[in-house]
């Protein structure tokens, strides 16, 4: 199974499940955020040749924060639950210097966030893309920038998603040592779950409980 899966991985079959269930999409507002996921012990040595242990797992998106080693997920999501791009990065890595990455080809009018992505780079970024950024400002900022309330109440979707996915322990915590594997996994569990019609605000959970046993 693994021989198989890494070719599958190379060949971007799990991408490409990725992309269909992302594509075809109509919808003016996104929401965009960042998780954690606990790299398992096992899960964090995977050497390569002339780096040191930080740098190989930074090389594999993983990283040491205060509660251990762990990777982020930054994801956007469209209006309706359905999982549009996401990027790995270690635990430490900040989430607005990613929005550029997030927001590429992004369709969106608007895109709801947290203070994290408040960054005066982060709002030139959507602005060139064309986004009208619906969230708070900081308290220390010195001139604040209005945002639409109705809009930025979307965002607890963004998580609702995030749950969904922690449902399989293959993706709370995180088994595989090599990055792209990890990726594939979890492009292959937001089109399964896109393919179950669970994407609509109105129940942004998961499968039912019957079915989380599954290991992946």
């Amino acid at each position: 199974m693994y021989p198989r899966c890494r070719r599958w991985t190379k060949a971007g079959r799990f991408e490409q499940l990725f992309n269909g269930q992302a594509g075809e999409l109509q919808w003016d507002t996104a929401m965009v955020d960042g998780t954690l996921v606990k790299a398992h012990q096992h899960g964090t040595d995977a050497p390569k040749r002339g780096c040191s242990g930080s740098q190989s797992r930074g090389a594999q998106a993983i990283g040491r924060i205060r509660g251990g080693l762990n990777a982020k997920i930054g994801a956007v999501v469209a209006a309706r639950g359905r999982w549009v791009k996401f990027v790995l990065k270690p635990g430490p890595a900040a989430e607005a210097p990613e929005l550029p990455a997030l927001i590429s080809g992004l369709a969106a009018r608007e895109l709801s966030a947290d203070q994290a992505y408040d960054p005066d780079l982060a709002r030139s970024r959507l602005a060139a893309a064309g986004i009208a950024p619906a969230r708070p400002y900081r308290a220390r900022r010195r001139q604040p920038a209005w945002h639409d309330p109705g809009v930025y109440r979307l965002r607890p979707r963004v998580e609702n998603r995030f749950a969904a996915l922690k449902e399989y322990r293959g993706i709370a915590t995180r088994y595989y040592k090599l990055a792209e594997l990890y990726a594939a996994t979890l492009s292959l569990v937001a089109a399964a779950l896109a393919s179950k019609g669970r994407e609509s605000g109105r129940n942004p959970g998961g499968w039912p409980a019957v079915n989380r046993q599954l290991a992946i």
